[in-house]
């Protein structure tokens, strides 16, 4: 399951996040190089501006507030690439999202006893100085940083904590503004913000259109409500993207438009990594037969 996703900002390359490996590739999905397997990782993101240095966080996912997570810096542009530990103590330390100008990340922490938001130096890490941007008994997560640095996005159950309910909010850096945008109902989850380049809309997934099949028809995914969704920062043009009864989550925006016929499998990579996936039609276009897992 190639779960998160993110576009260099200026270069035509990405980083992909399979929890226990990252994997640099182009648009194309030619793997350029493939970073060491031995760690749990989750959520990526691209330094803006210093060159070759991405953040993600290393430890469980979908754990309790004192789970041992914490955030690295990662040079992927050396022979070998280093790894910095920019949070300490393991409260749960994950979702990094930059500042447009690369000297902040917003990231969400269990150090007081709830998931909350925090912003600290993008060098030097919270040694550097942490400030603590929300604050209560809820799950504040999922964080992004708009273009602009004036927004930061992300997803909360604090109209209904520990609820498993999400909608998304938006909140200065400086912790005015608080609002939310979207909410798909008393019990709908909506998460994974992501700013589009130009800062005008948002891409989330969310069950705002229900789902479209009981998940036991699915098995094997871990939250089988998700669509993909798009939006402008009032509420306007709500867009749906796709439509099926899988999972479709962890959206983010490219810096270019990428025709179909550009994207493809990556070379020798097995075609689908799912436990379960012989319910996937995916054409295989030397025999137009269903591809089974392995490839």
């Amino acid at each position: 399951m190639d779960h998160f996703l993110h576009f260099h900002p200026t270069e035509v390359k990405s980083l992909m996040c399979v929890y226990r490996v990252f994997t640099w590739l182009t648009v194309t999905g030619r793997v350029i190089e493939r970073l060491p397997p031995d760690i749990t990782a989750f959520s990526i993101a691209w330094n803006p501006t210093h060159k070759g240095v991405v953040y993600t966080s290393i430890g469980p996912t979908f754990a309790s507030e004192a789970t041992d997570v914490d955030i690295f810096a990662v040079e992927v542009d050396k022979d070998e690439p280093t790894f910095t530990k920019l949070t300490f103590g393991g409260q749960n330390n994950a979702f990094p999202s930059v500042s447009p100008d690369g000297k902040y990340i917003v990231f969400r922490s269990g150090r007081s006893g709830h998931k909350n938001l925090y912003i600290m130096n993008a060098l030097e890490g919270e040694k550097g100085g942490l400030t603590q941007l929300t604050n209560g008994p809820w799950s504040d997560t999922m964080c992004n940083w708009s273009p602009d640095g004036d927004h930061i996005a992300f997803a909360s159950d604090r109209h209904n904590p520990g609820s498993g309910s999400f909608a998304l909010y938006m909140i200065h850096p400086n912790g005015t503004g608080l609002r939310q945008l979207i909410h798909s109902g008393s019990s709908g989850r909506t998460n994974h913000p992501w700013f589009s380049p130009d800062g005008k809309y948002i891409v989330f997934t969310s069950d705002y259109a229900a789902v479209s099949a009981e998940p036991i028809s699915n098995p094997h995914h871990y939250q089988p409500y998700g669509d993909i969704f798009t939006m402008k920062l009032d509420g306007s043009e709500l867009t749906r993207l796709t439509h099926n009864s899988y999972e479709d989550g962890t959206p983010c925006w490219g810096p270019k438009f990428m025709k179909p016929k550009d994207v493809e499998w990556p070379k020798g990579e097995e075609k689908c990594s799912f436990e379960d996936c012989t319910w996937l039609a995916i054409s295989n276009s030397r025999d137009r037969e269903k591809i089974q897992c392995g490839g």
